[in-house]
């Protein structure tokens, strides 16, 4: 639904906003391996993530921008704020 998040053509940016309990899917990067893989580092498509929440923020850009998900599984990296 178009209410779900804002684009911003101009400053290349995306707003979402995300209830508690809920998650938002980032990006799907077919046979990726992780950092050891000079091509998955290079094809990470995020510059910045900021997070922002009642407590507070969080700002991750360039490599801690795909630094910051933890693996969970060869197929599944999160990144959880509380």
């Amino acid at each position: 639904m178009p209410d779900e998040y804002q684009v911003n053509q101009e400053t290349r940016t995306i707003t979402v906003s995300v209830l508690p309990h809920e998650a938002l899917w980032v990006t799907s990067m077919f046979h990726y391996f992780g950092d050891d893989d000079p091509n998955d580092v290079a094809s990470w498509p995020v510059d910045e993530i900021t997070l922002t929440g009642a407590e507070g923020g969080m700002t991750f850009t360039g490599d801690k921008s795909r630094k910051a998900f933890a693996y969970i599984s060869r197929v599944l990296y999160t990144l959880t704020y509380k």
